[in-house]
């Protein structure tokens, strides 16, 4: 920064703990936290493989992390939220048990995978970014805003919305519930089955839907 040697106050917010912020300026300008708690980001990239996460042992019940991770083998359990500001790699049978929320700002990939383990206590997946679904199984509701959406050889009990003009199903995929999209589907071969079917229970939970769009309802187009 050119104008270091001017700073009147340099706070990192990193303590971690405390109801003080450190003035790193060296002008001994120290804050004071009033009415806020501190809440657990990880940094950087990640990659985490065999092991389980347990939402609850989290701030908020919520696991945040600053850049990409890709999960191997992981088992996480909720409830609680998964935000992802970056790349998401869900891989190698890795589970998200139920009522757990997923928000990631980048792409998002699953591969070999379970999303979800049953329809009244389902998984929400957001994805900003491109959205990519091999041999995976979800139970809840897709929700794409990025330019493209894939599944491939995947099966999903619940919902999907699709924002992105690209919107392909290929390989074995089996979809039961609802699907609402801003553009056509691309079904690639003759394997591809959309059914309608339960979705399940959002009633008077926030979600993310536009207005006009009525949790418990089908609409399909």
């Amino acid at each position: 920064y050119s104008s270091t040697p001017n700073l009147v106050g340099y706070w990192k917010m990193n303590e971690g703990s405390g109801s003080t912020l450190t003035d790193l300026s060296g002008n001994a300008n120290n804050g004071t936290i009033n009415g806020a708690t501190w809440v657990q980001i990880s940094e950087g990239n990640q990659a985490t493989s065999n092991t389980t996460i347990n939402l609850s042992s989290y701030t908020n019940n919520e696991f945040l992390n600053n850049g990409d991770i890709t999960m191997t083998n992981v088992t996480v359990y909720g409830p609680g939220t998964i935000v992802i500001y970056g790349n998401l790699t869900l891989e190698s049978n890795t589970i998200i048990q139920n009522n757990v929320k997923i928000i990631c700002s980048g792409n998002t990939t699953i591969n070999n995978s379970q999303i979800g383990t049953g329809l009244y206590s389902p998984v929400v997946i957001y994805s900003k970014g491109n959205a990519t679904y091999s041999n995976a199984n979800v139970y809840g509701l897709i929700i794409s805003k990025g330019s493209s959406l894939e599944l491939d050889g995947s099966t999903v009990y619940g919902a999907i919305m699709n924002y992105g003009s690209t919107f392909t199903l290929r390989g074995v995929t089996a979809i039961t519930g609802s699907v609402v999209s801003n553009y056509s589907m691309d079904i690639q071969g003759g394997n591809v089955i959309i059914s309608k079917g339960s979705i399940p229970p959002f009633f008077n939970t926030d979600i993310g839907l536009n207005p006009m769009v009525i949790p418990g309802s089908y609409l399909e187009y």
